[in-house]
This record gives structure tokens, sequence and C-alpha cells, in this order.
């Protein structure tokens, strides 16, 4: 028998059929204790920024792909709040469930409030951009559809304590 006439067509199958398999399924989401929250250390405001781009804009707006990236990231899901909480970092994300396509991340840092709303504006691919530095606070209107939020929140044990948000209209 002749393999190298064989050679290719076995290489076609093999193809064929790794091209007609099933996706594997995501990995699931650990989900943790009535006291989970978030990780110990400080958020650094890039690392937050590119797993915002990475969960909350590259993923929209569809929630079950923004559920399957955080399971490929260190998180642990809240057993009643639902909320996913970093291991390692303080920072969380909320995806809305049923109807409400909302992807919320709150996050506690030490960085500059202007510098960190420029950085998250960046990420959402926005063409126009509503930008208050002093405050340290943006929104946009995205070429999706959706609407971006960035905004600090409370002050707690020297961290500032921002949410950065992204909403869609059902």
């Amino acid at each position: 028998m002749n393999f190298t006439r064989l050679a290719p067509a076995i290489l076609f199958l093999a193809l064929a059929a790794c091209m007609n398999a099933e996706p594997s399924a995501p990995a699931a989401i650990p989900v943790g204790s009535r006291d989970t929250g978030p990780g110990p250390d400080d958020a650094d405001g890039l690392m937050s920024a590119m797993m915002f781009g990475r969960v909350c804009v590259d993923t929209a707006p569809s929630m079950a792909r923004a559920r399957q990236e955080i399971a490929s990231l260190p998180f642990v899901q809240h057993p009643e709040t639902g909320t996913y909480y970093h291991t390692n970092v303080n920072l969380s994300f909320k995806l809305g469930t049923g109807g409400d396509r909302s992807c919320s991340m709150v996050f506690g840092t030490r960085e500059e409030a202007g510098g960190l709303a420029i950085l998250f504006a960046a990420t959402t691919g926005a063409s126009s951009i509503e930008l208050d530095p002093d405050r340290g606070s943006a929104a946009a209107n995205l070429p999706n559809g959706g609407r971006f939020s960035f905004r600090p929140g409370t002050r707690h044990g020297g961290l500032t304590f921002y949410n950065a948000y992204i909403s869609y209209r059902p």
C-alpha cells in the first residue's frame, strides 16, 4: 500500500473532523463561600483597564462570552450576589442576567483618577468621549450601541474604588 498517496487524504479528514467538532465547554467558574471577596493586593490601573477591555469591551454585548472570559481568569463567584472576585487583586465584575446586558467592574487602587479615566475610556474604541479629568470620570456612546461610564466612588483604607461600566439597551 502506498502511504504517500494516503497522507493528504488522512490530513484532510483529520482537519475536517477538528473543524466540525463541538466547541469545548467553557471552564466552570469556582463558587466561593459567603465570605468570598476581592483579593488582598491593590489593583494596578493598566492591568485593570486591560482586564475591563478583555471582559466587558471585547465580548460585548454577549454576557455569555463575558462569563467565558472570566472563567479563563483567576476569579471566584460569590454564591449569593453572583459577583466575580479576583483571587489576588482588589477587583470584581458583576454581569447582567436575563435581559440586563451590562458589565460592571469595581477595583481599588491608589492611582490618580484623571489618568485612570483616560486609560479606561481608551479601551472602549469610542470616537467621542466625555472626559472630566478633574473628577476622574468619563463616559461615551460605543460603536456597538452600548454606553460606557467610568467614575470614582468611595475611599477606604487609603484606596479609591472606581467603577467602569458598560450597558446595552434591551
